[in-house]
C-alpha cells in the first residue's frame, strides 16, 4: 500500500500521493527532492498531499481524500475483519464532527459529560464553575483540614487523570 510509520509517532502511518490520486513512488519523490530518503519521509511535498492511517491497538483511523479506497484494499486484499468503518464520530473520548463547510472538528463533549456525572455521583452535585484556580487571597499553606483517607484519594487521583485526559483530547488551556 506504500505507507510507512512517521518518523515522529511510529502508530502514525502515511504515503505521499500525487495531486491526481495515486500513490507517488520513491523515484517520484527523488525526481521532486533529490535529498529524499525514507527517513525524510514528513517533507512537504510540492503540490501532493499525504494520507494517514493512525492506529490504537485495534483500532484505525483513517486521512484520505478517498478512505473506502484503503477500506476496501484492506477488507479485499488485505483481509482484515473490519466494522465500525463509517465516517469518525467518536473515538477514545473525543467526539468528531464537521462543519458546514467540511472542517473536521473534535472536542472530548461526551468525555466531559462522563467527567460531570462521575463528580456528580461521587458528591452528590456538579462541581462549583470556577474562572480561577483558587480564591482571591487564598493560602493553601495555611489549611488545617485532614488528610484525604484512602478512598478519597483513589477519587482524586481518578478525577485528575480524567481532566489529564480531557487537556489532552480537547488541546484545553486550563489555567
Amino acid at each position: 500500500m506504500g505507507f510507512s510509520p512517521c518518523p515522529a509517532e511510529p502508530d502514525i502511518w502515511m504515503r505521499p500521493m500525487k495531486p491526481d490520486g495515486t500513490v507517488m513512488s520513491e523515484e517520484d519523490l527523488k525526481k521532486e527532492d533529490p535529498e529524499f530518503t525514507h527517513e525524510g519521509v514528513g517533507r512537504a511535498i510540492y503540490g501532493g498531499y499525504y494520507e494517514y492511517i493512525a492506529t490504537y491497538i485495534d483500532d484505525l483511523t483513517i486521512g484520505s481524500k478517498n478512505p473506502q479506497a484503503i477500506i476496501d484494499y484492506l477488507q479485499d486484499v488485505a483481509k482484515f475483519k473490519l466494522k465500525g468503518t463509517e465516517p469518525i464520530n467518536y473515538l477514545l473520548g473525543c467526539d468528531y464532527w464537521r462543519e458546514e463547510d467540511g472542517t473536521l472538528c473534535s472536542a472530548p463533549k461526551k468525555y466531559i459529560e462522563k467527567m460531570e456525572e462521575t463528580y456528580k455521583r461521587i458528591y452528590g452535585h456538579l462541581p462549583p464553575e470556577k474562572r480561577h484556580p483558587m480564591e482571591p487571597n487564598c493560602h493553601p499553606e495555611l489549611d488545617t483540614s485532614d488528610f484525604c483517607d484512602e478512598e478519597d484519594k483513589r477519587n482524586y487521583q481518578s478525577m485528575v487523570g480524567a481532566v489529564q485526559w480531557a487537556v489532552s483530547l480537547g488541546r484545553i488551556d486550563i489555567n
